[in-house]
């Protein structure tokens, strides 16, 4: 079955789903209530994602099921209906078919404590920045979304032009707030040595993560500058609680020179996805040799083992412990 007869007919489905209930009409007709939905959503680095959704009249929101990933399942099991039927779960499972009223979002004041930076390549989204409030840093660009886990499926909502000039406010302003916020996401870290010893014993890669802080008490941080003392590896993965968008700690100043007073000296930052950061040590010979070497790492990883749509930079960025900056490393 091609693709897009797959969609066609897993949208179908769903519609039976719910016109079993009373909620659907057929082939997406208006039934007073509401309509099961395909459209194609523009992700991070241009990537097009066709998403499932289900949408009342009184409602101006609702989540998304993106069909790729279900496609390729199909592709290799051949189990159609049981597809259907884990979309349906899923559905079920989540609320994704009860939609949101997001008015709450136009009032600024109520949920400036709910906007985050996110960072992403700036080149591979040129055309979509257009649309939104962002700032360009280094080969980066700086966007912003509201963060909603207790209101949506999937919890974020990016923001773009239209409800960012109902605030009436600054980028520079955004930036500031968003900034502010990183912290209430709860960074975390752990030691690459640590995380593939999990992954050989089969422990999975959400153990053993410790927090950081850049406010942290004097007892607590002799012990995270023991942790980074005791490893041997001197190479971190670096992001957030929930793991997702955790490259945004390279904008916050304060974690970067807390990583710097733990580690007793400049650090390279590898942009491992847009989800995380990995920070390793400046040996104490380093070279452009160890630059190169480097670059070329992250280059291969990203070609290799980073999906498109989680794609950062291939760059290599130094933070200069003396001087309190981040730079792109030159060869």
């Amino acid at each position: 079955m091609k693709f897009d007869l797959f969609i066609e007919k897993v949208r179908e489905y769903v519609e039976g789903y719910c016109m079993g209930n009373g909620s659907i009409s057929k082939k997406g007709e208006d039934n007073n209530n509401s309509a099961v939905i395909i459209n194609v959503v523009e992700k991070n680095n241009g990537v097009k994602l066709h998403g499932l959704s289900i949408k009342e009249k009184t409602q101006n929101i609702s989540a998304t099921v993106y069909l790729e990933e279900y496609y390729e399942e199909y592709q290799k099991n051949g189990d159609f209906e049981g597809i259907c039927r884990d979309i349906v779960s899923k559905l079920n499972q989540n609320n994704l078919h009860r939609c949101v009223n997001v008015d709450f979002l136009k009032e600024f004041e109520k949920i400036k404590n709910r906007v985050f930076p996110k960072v992403i390549n700036y080149e591979k989204n040129k055309e979509g920045l257009l649309n939104m409030p962002y700032r360009k840093v280094h080969d980066l660009a700086v966007i912003y979304y509201v963060s909603c886990d207790n209101i949506i499926d999937g919890g974020v909502i990016v923001i773009k032009n239209d409800l960012f000039s109902r605030w009436q406010i600054s980028e520079d302003k955004l930036y500031e707030i968003a900034i502010n916020n990183i912290e209430l996401l709860e960074p975390k870290m752990i030691s690459i040595e640590k995380m593939i010893l999990n992954i050989e014993l089969g422990r999975g890669i959400g153990k053993d993560w410790i927090d950081i802080r850049s406010d942290v008490d004097d007892e607590n941080m002799e012990k995270i500058k023991s942790y980074f003392r005791n490893d041997t590896s001197h190479m971190f993965v670096v992001s957030n609680a929930a793991r997702r968008f955790g490259s945004s700690l390279i904008l916050s100043g304060k974690l970067m020179k807390f990583f710097a007073d733990c580690l007793g000296k400049s650090f390279y930052i590898l942009p491992s996805s847009v989800h995380e950061l990995i920070i390793l040590a400046v040996a104490d010979s380093a070279d452009c040799y160890e630059i190169m070497n480097l670059k070329e790492i992250v280059k291969s990883v990203n070609q290799t083992s980073v999906d498109e749509i989680d794609f950062l930079s291939d760059e290599v960025y130094l933070y200069n412990f003396q001087r309190d900056e981040i730079t792109i490393c030159k060869n």
